[in-house]
């Protein structure tokens, strides 16, 4: 992979081994996310067909806080209650770690090897501007946290069989041919 945007040098693109990390690391949260999606509606039994409609507008905290209320009572499993509520702290530090770095600008680093990620955060009634450089190393070490949290997620949703809960939930009307 070349330094190239669109066939032209580009000086501000950062490393190919950053850029890819950084796709690695959306790419996972979005099945993180799908994830939840399913188990949010196998474990409540909403059809797909309304059920995304549902789960597409609600934020990642309240997607949270619907898994916390599954753990809590439409969990028959004791043990894999407790894993779910277990696992949602992790979920939410994943969600800092992504938020950290997919919709942040990212450029070369003047610091060989790295990378630079720029965002502007408000503190206060101020915006201040952050850079932070990040090695591919770094990004590595994210994007696998995040995926092992994906697989351990993933495998937890099967346990729960909340995709068949999801498939077999009664379809609405409109679906029904």
């Amino acid at each position: 992979m070349s330094d190239t945007f669109f066939g032209t040098a580009n000086p501000l693109l950062p490393p190919p081994r950053h850029l890819s990390q950084i796709g690695k690391i959306a790419a996972t949260w979005s099945q993180i996310e799908s994830t939840m999606e399913v188990m949010i509606l196998g474990l409540y039994e909403i059809d797909l067909g309304r059920g995304l409609v549902f789960t597409a507008n609600l934020s990642f905290q309240s997607r949270i806080t619907m898994l916390h209320m599954l753990a809590d009572g439409a969990i028959p499993d004791k043990a894999l209650a407790k894993e779910l509520r277990e696992m949602l702290p992790r979920l939410e530090k994943a969600s800092g770690e992504r938020n950290d770095i997919v919709p942040a600008v990212w450029t070369k680093s003047e610091k060989s090897g790295h990378a630079k990620r720029l965002q502007v955060r408000v503190k206060g009634h101020k915006l201040k501007p952050t850079e932070i450089d990040y090695s591919a190393e770094d990004l590595i070490a994210i994007a696998e946290r995040q995926y092992d949290l994906s697989v351990a997620l993933a495998d937890l949703s099967r346990r729960l069989g909340a995709l068949d809960k999801l498939l077999s939930a009664p379809r609405h009307s409109s679906q029904r041919k």
